[in-house]
């Protein structure tokens, strides 16, 4: 069905000829180029959240992968273990890390102690508590008519 969509939407927007223009190909080019130009160097930052979704990523697919016993077989009650438990350690670890160089790792102490990744008014400001309300109460919902057998009627 992609494929399907994907040559349907080709043909409507491009019809059956695909030229282009190579003055329009030269700007867009351009355009691409300032944007690359204007993120500036990755920062440490920028770093550790890539690094901190990239173990989540893992976390969640070893917990229980199927293929090798995962590794919430480490704790006395595995059961107990679900994918928020993950969630809730890295977002606590980026509650944690510092932002800038800390003199730790790589070099020296810049400007004096760094501000952690994430901040509690960053977190309030940004967050949408309804949403996570909406998908909570969804969740509770389901399990309350799981538990009840309201879902088996």
């Amino acid at each position: 069905m992609l494929l399907c969509m994907f040559g349907y939407m080709n043909l409507w927007f491009l019809g059956l000829n695909c030229k282009s223009d190579p003055e329009k190909d030269k700007s867009v080019k351009k355009i691409i180029n300032r944007s690359w130009k204007d993120l500036g160097r990755i920062t440490q930052e920028e770093i550790i959240v890539l690094v901190s979704f990239a173990v989540l990523v893992i976390l969640w697919f070893f917990r229980k992968p199927g293929f090798i016993p995962g590794w919430t077989t480490l704790f006395p009650e595995p059961s107990y273990i679900s994918d928020g438990v993950p969630a809730v350690l890295i977002g606590i670890l980026l509650f944690l890390f510092p932002a800038k160089k800390t003199g730790l790792i790589c070099g020296k102490l810049e400007d004096g102690p760094s501000r952690p990744i994430l901040t509690w008014k960053q977190l309030q400001q940004e967050m949408h508590w309804g949403v996570l309300l909406l998908i909570g109460g969804g969740y509770a919902m389901a399990d309350a008519s799981d538990a009840s057998g309201l879902d088996n009627i």
